[in-house]
């Protein structure tokens, strides 16, 4: 059974690590590890996230232990917008991950590579963020398994398969990957952001430019010649035209911007 990557979430998790839970908050709350309530039926996998450290916990315990001074980590994504988000106590980051796939990926319109790129890029920027304590098999193995509770809990449906594969197909990234995508990282943090939306090359901004043009005329000459005789022809055309001339300047704007950054020597 595959597991299923964080880029593919549209959750949040909250983690603690399990060596940072006060020991007298355990003993006095009647707290139950995730890893001892599966021991039993899914002793493989319970070894494993004993090993990674991350437990998850819910909301009212999370305010518990931030309260005594624990310090919290979440990690959440959402796959429509690929949006990454991490935070370390009061340290919080929001990543555009498409954005950051765009600057390792030299061919984007390999679209399997750039969700390959993806998804393995998440659990470098994991990496990089919490200096290599947090990864992305820890998150997983701490999001199939029961959160850090008292008292009965539900148990993934999916914990049973997962145990006969011993854990097989959790994720792991080379050290060079993690590299790299800390490079990226730097040199996007130093660098002004895109205006949002798909980065098109000037070839297809001028192709658009001429494709804008055309419809544009064509929907005033239309109107001029049928106004006439149907003069209700033009509440349908203004808003095309207006559409046109919008898309035309923008496009025409950015290719200028670009034209003065090139001539001027700006990266």
């Amino acid at each position: 059974m595959s597991w299923r990557r964080i880029s593919d979430w549209k959750i949040t998790y909250t983690l603690v690590r399990l060596a940072d839970v006060p020991a007298e908050l355990l003993r006095d709350s009647q707290l139950l590890l995730p890893a001892d309530r599966v021991r039993a039926i899914a002793p493989q996998l319970a070894e494993l996230a004993t090993n990674a450290g991350f437990v998850r916990v819910e909301p009212t315990l999370a305010k518990a232990l931030d309260k005594a001074g624990v310090t919290l980590w979440q990690v959440g994504y959402h796959r429509g917008s690929d949006g990454m988000f991490f935070a370390m106590g009061r340290e919080q980051r929001n990543l555009d991950m498409s954005r950051l796939v765009g600057e390792l990926l030299e061919d984007r319109d390999d679209d399997e590579a750039f969700d390959r790129l993806r998804d393995d890029s998440v659990d470098a920027v994991l990496r990089v963020l919490s200096e290599g304590e947090l990864t992305e098999r820890a998150v997983l193995l701490a999001a199939l398994l029961p959160p850090l509770a008292s008292g009965g809990v539900e148990l993934d449906a999916g914990l049973a398969e997962h145990e006969r594969d011993g854990g097989a197909g959790l994720p792991d990234v080379s050290q060079q990957l993690v590299d790299q995508v800390a490079a990226a990282m730097a040199k996007l943090a130093s660098t002004p952001r895109q205006p949002p939306g798909p980065q098109l090359t000037p070839e297809a901004r001028r192709r658009y430019i001429k494709q804008c043009s055309l419809v544009g005329a064509i929907a005033i000459v239309g109107t001029v010649v049928a106004y006439p005789w149907f003069p209700w022809v033009a509440v349908f055309a203004a808003p095309v035209i207006v559409i046109c001339l919008m898309a035309i300047t923008l496009h025409a704007m950015v290719l200028r911007n670009a034209a003065r950054q090139k001539s001027s020597g700006t990266p």
